[in-house]
């Protein structure tokens, strides 16, 4: 079975010019903004990063396995980028291409991502996908990548989402129910009981309320 991706950890705390410590208001953001990350890797990997296969690209750019260190990160960019910079290619007496001049930026894409801490945390479980959403939402948003992250989503993910549908119908339908009986005294429970299958469908509505206020915030 796949592996669950891991959780990108959360950014460094910058540090404060004034008391040495952060105020309310920073640590806020800041674990607002690591719960908006954990929660799109919990939810939304499938779709994101099928099979982790969206998060090798930047490696293999630079010739790199997923552990290198920002060091070796840094050395094989710089091998990587004058090997097709214009300048380089003039003195070997060669022309840039088109193609050449798209392996550049692709090249300075890939160390722009994985020499970011947090770029690569979310590169790493959600793949560019990922990046992309924290750093444009409204490519993601459109309704032709979202048909085509359907469509290219694994079967756990799309489970996960029917699983999460069936839920929160069935805690909808579920409420007038035992709020009736309880009312008559069919049954003998709580009120508190009562209102469970309500908080679920709430707190899931909070849950990404709270997920998307953060990511926007971010």
């Amino acid at each position: 079975p796949p592996r669950l991706p891991a959780v990108p950890p959360p950014p460094p705390p910058p540090p404060s010019s004034t008391t040495g410590s952060r105020g309310r208001g920073e640590d806020s953001v800041i674990m607002g903004n690591y719960f908006a990350q954990s929660m799109m890797v919990c939810c939304c990997a499938g779709f994101f990063n099928p099979n982790g296969e969206g998060s090798k690209e930047y490696y293999e750019t630079l010739g790199l396995e997923k552990n290198a260190t920002e060091a070796q990160i840094k050395k094989a960019w710089k091998k990587k980028s004058l090997e097709f910079h214009p300048d380089k290619l003039a003195q070997r007496g060669l022309t840039e291409t088109p193609e050449m001049r798209a392996t550049l930026l692709k090249i300075n894409r890939a160390y722009e991502v994985l020499s970011d801490r947090e770029k690569r945390g979310i590169y790493d479980s959600l793949g560019e996908r990922g990046v992309d959403f924290k750093e444009h939402p409204e490519r993601v948003m459109n309704p032709e990548v979202m048909s085509k992250m359907m469509q290219e989503a694994d079967s756990s993910a799309r489970c996960n989402v029917l699983f999460v549908i069936l839920i929160l119908v069935a805690a909808v339908l579920m409420w007038p129910i035992l709020f009736a009986l309880r009312a008559d005294g069919d049954i003998d429970c709580s009120w508190g009981i009562v209102w469970i299958p309500l908080w679920i469908f709430y707190s899931f509505g909070l849950m990404l309320a709270f997920t998307a206020v953060a990511q926007v915030g971010s």
